[in-house]
């Protein structure tokens, strides 16, 4: 289940870097945080950057930030970026990012994370059109216009997991829009979003991947 918004907060606050000096009446541009948020002792050595505004969040012991203005509103497992809309009530946006535990497991993604590396890798069960879904319609299943592949890269998560991703340009009903998938194969866990419509949240994905913390998480 989702944190309250207070307990997130308190759980960042207590996890300060020693030394950081908050003055008062002073603006501070940033908070860093120990190693993993779920625990110190995380493998990553670098912490994770928490600006003013965001929140430290969990789903099922999967610990991570969200950016200021994101939130969880639809479902536990559904990262909304701001001013998202689904057109139906409690259905996750295509813009949402989706948080899927036993992705390999239950046939959505192979493995070792070979399918990123396919033209087709970023199709999902809720790969829609944009328009579609957020007007109530039906959307449409087959072949997007046109796809163009963006390469895979690969990153580690803050507890010292291999994060590979992959991202492509589709059009679709003459929409273009950017879908990206991020998957960790030691621990069967994949972050995927459909679209991505408005470029100004882009860095939110993005951000919200790379400070993925394993650490309290079990399969």
């Amino acid at each position: 289940m989702t944190e309250h918004a207070g307990g997130r907060r308190r759980s960042a606050a207590g996890l300060l870097v020693a030394g950081t000096v908050l003055a008062t009446g002073c603006a501070t541009p940033h908070l860093d945080t120990l190693p993993g948020l779920a625990r110190p002792v995380a493998s990553a050595s670098d912490g994770v950057r928490l600006d003013e505004g965001d929140q430290a969040y969990s789903y099922r012991n999967i610990h991570l930030v969200l950016p200021k203005g994101w939130s969880a509103r639809f479902s536990d497992d559904c990262l909304t970026p701001p001013d998202a809309e689904s057109g139906r009530a409690y259905v996750c946006p295509p813009t949402a990012l989706r948080i899927t535990a036993r992705a390999a497991k239950y046939g959505q993604i192979d493995p070792k994370g070979k399918d990123l590396s396919s033209r087709d890798g970023w199709k999902r069960p809720w790969s829609v059109c944009p328009d579609a879904a957020t007007t109530g319609g039906t959307a449409p299943q087959g072949q997007p216009e046109t796809v163009a592949e963006l390469g895979r890269r690969n990153f580690t998560a803050v507890s010292g997991e291999r994060v590979e991703s992959a991202a492509w340009i589709l059009r679709c009903a003459g929409v273009r829009f950017d879908s990206r998938v991020w998957y960790v194969p030691e621990v069967d866990v994949e972050l995927s979003v459909a679209a991505i419509t408005d470029m100004e949240h882009s860095d939110g994905y993005d951000a919200i991947a790379r400070s993925l913390d394993f650490s309290r998480y079990q399969k």
